[in-house]
């Protein structure tokens, strides 16, 4: 029954796609996710205050926090470009962690399994995976207040789509329908009854972006591209009691790093109005579509 339900309601979205070229809880809840160890573990520098806080970023997602394995399957896929110490460049492990994100409703994790796959030279699941993620973007949103998708995160889709079918032939349409079907009757079940699930927070993340705004790109500051780029960004932003930003380090930048410097610009113009006297942190994602203008949606 599963499977029809899967293979009826993808057959039309996966035509329209390519045409555009919670599980019960443990009694016992995870440990939060501690900004300070998160920023500590992506500015990775190999001495002991960053293994600790490494250490228990991987306690906290071998005990069932989904943010604690999407950050560790993050910084897994995308270290070797950054050269880290404790999280180390291991794609096997990245996409063991994303996959159990994804599993326990960490939608973004299915966009980066599709690059993991791509980048270990496995096509028809990356294929697949990108198949999954506008599954369920587009498609099959969150029924619990979901909004509409951005043309930012269109976009993204669409991009995704377009460089995975760049690595296969169109005689594979028949693989990548089956192989899709097979990944939402495997992980879909347990991914939807997970959606929207809320971890454990640490005291020290600030209160959320209802309290904090980012001001708009300075005029001219953004250099437009004749070839039109997607993507997303991830920053850790640590916002001073005076509501400012006082550093923003990137998790991953995804697919090409090429645009995180400029947005990087753009999460340090924060301000945040929930008074503290101490500094907070703030996890920002930027998807964007630069072409000859700018479109950005944050989560």
């Amino acid at each position: 029954m599963r499977r029809s339900r899967f293979r009826s309601l993808l057959l039309s979205s996966f035509a329209l796609a390519f045409t555009a070229t919670v599980a019960a809880a443990d009694s016992t809840a995870p440990a939060a996710v501690a900004p300070e160890d998160l920023a500590l573990t992506i500015r990775a520098h190999n001495d002991e205050a960053t293994r600790a806080a490494a250490a228990r970023i991987l306690a906290a997602a071998e005990g069932g926090n989904s943010i604690a394995m999407y950050d560790l399957g993050s910084l897994q896929r995308q270290s070797k470009r950054k050269g880290a110490a404790v999280a180390s460049y291991d794609l096997d492990q990245a996409i063991s962690w994303l996959t159990r994100a994804f599993d326990q409703g960490r939608i973004t994790a299915a966009y980066k399994l599709s690059l993991a796959y791509a980048e270990s030279g496995q096509p028809l699941e990356a294929m697949a995976w990108t198949q999954v993620f506008s599954y369920y973007t587009l498609h099959q949103r969150d029924p619990q207040g979901g909004e509409e998708p951005s043309s930012a995160h269109r976009n993204l889709v669409a991009a995704a789509l377009k460089a995975a079918y760049e690595r296969l032939d169109r005689s594979q349409e028949a693989a990548i329908r089956e192989r899709t079907i097979a990944l939402l009757e495997a992980h879909g079940p347990q991914f939807e009854s997970n959606r929207g699930r809320v971890e454990p927070q640490h005291v020290g993340w600030a209160l959320g972006a209802d309290h904090c705004k980012f001001a708009r790109p300075v005029k001219g500051s953004w250099v437009v591209s004749r070839t039109p780029t997607t993507g997303l960004v991830e920053f850790l932003v640590a916002v001073q009691p005076n509501g400012g930003a006082a550093e923003v380090v990137a998790l991953d930048s995804a697919p090409e790093p090429m645009h995180e410097r400029q947005l990087r610009a753009l999460a340090q113009r924060v301000t945040c109005t929930d008074a503290s006297d101490q500094t907070r942190y703030l996890f920002q994602n930027f998807t964007f579509h630069a072409g000859p203008r700018l479109e950005l949606a944050r989560n």
